[in-house]
């Protein structure tokens, strides 16, 4: 197919309205999500805080990672604070790293991580 000047003017157009009603651009979340420590034992309750407009619009996934892999645990409808308890996940290593992703259907953006001591400990003389 040859182009010519009106499929150019047609296809320019139709990116033009495309980028004007956001189909081309992902939006970015303005915010921040942290945790009340940054380190935790399985079966701790942390209070996860969220800055952003509107919270209560948003999800949150719990993510754990360990071993190379990345794990969902839950998901949670947004607040401006929430109480988490720590899971267990089981692995091989001394401790895995939860975080937080708070979405809309809009973007994303990321707590920092918290370690999670997953290994029991024997303490003995």
């Amino acid at each position: 197919m040859r182009w010519t000047r009106r499929n150019f003017l047609q296809a320019t157009g139709g990116l033009a309205a495309m980028t004007g009603l956001g189909l081309l651009a992902r939006h970015i979340i303005r915010g921040n999500a942290s945790f009340s420590e940054w380190r935790a034992l399985p079966g701790m309750i942390l209070t996860l805080k969220i800055d952003t407009d509107s919270p209560e619009n948003k999800y949150v996934d719990l993510v754990a990672r360990y071993e190379g892999k990345t794990q969902t645990l839950g998901s949670l409808h947004g607040a401006r604070e929430l109480e988490i308890e720590i899971p267990f996940v089981s692995t091989t290593q001394e401790s895995y790293e939860l975080s937080a992703i708070v979405y809309d259907a809009t973007g994303a953006f990321q707590s920092e991580p918290v370690e999670v001591l997953a290994q029991p400990f024997s303490f003995g003389l």
